[in-house]
């Protein structure tokens, strides 16, 4: 398999398919993670998966190695996709519907296990949403992507020092959010 940026020059220059196919093998599981961490949802993160990818093909005109790595710029489209995302009013419509598909009937234990984790973990997104757009990005490219913080700072264009500080600040921020002290309580209906 050639590297990135043989595939990427192809791709460029000559409109490659192939290239972008082995680009896309390279990279789609690690995308295709990102997202579904977030989403929840395989069909729809592989609709999301697939519309990434479109983009960057129809964008790597405008990839500048010099600005820094593919994985960024890949990273870059993303984060950006999802942010467009969760500011649909489509997508909170969708992730209400979610919950509702559930039988609550069911006297299955491990439906009604795995409808609390899928409750937490709709819920920790939303509040990982719920932040300022930029504590927001950095939180999921850390805890989400497992990007560095170096990776962090050129995908979103910002000094590795504001990366820290936003991370710090967010992670602060969910804190809050989510619980307080042992007792369980939240804050947020208080």
């Amino acid at each position: 398999m050639e590297d990135v940026n043989a595939l990427i020059k192809r791709i460029i220059k000559d409109n490659d398919e192939r290239a972008f196919n082995e680009l896309i093998k390279l990279y789609y599981n690690e995308i295709y993670g990102f997202v579904y961490k977030q989403v929840l949802d395989k069909d729809e993160c592989l609709d999301i998966t697939q519309e990434i990818f479109i983009k960057v093909f129809l964008g790597m005109k405008n990839y500048n190695p010099k600005k820094g790595t593919f994985r960024t710029y890949l990273y870059s489209i993303a984060n950006n996709y999802l942010i467009d995302m969760y500011r649909s009013k489509q997508f909170k419509q969708r992730q209400k519907l979610v919950f509702e598909e559930y039988d609550m009937k069911s006297e299955d234990l491990s439906v009604l296990e795995e409808m609390i984790k899928d409750e937490e973990i709709t819920r920790l997104n939303e509040t990982v949403n719920s932040l300022p757009q930029t504590h927001s990005a950095v939180i999921r490219l850390r805890f989400y992507a497992e990007c560095s913080l170096n990776e962090i700072s050129e995908i979103l264009n910002m000094n590795l020092s504001n990366v820290k500080y936003y991370l710090y600040q967010g992670i602060k921020l969910l804190q809050a959010k989510l619980k307080v002290g042992d007792h369980n309580e939240d804050i947020t209906k208080s």
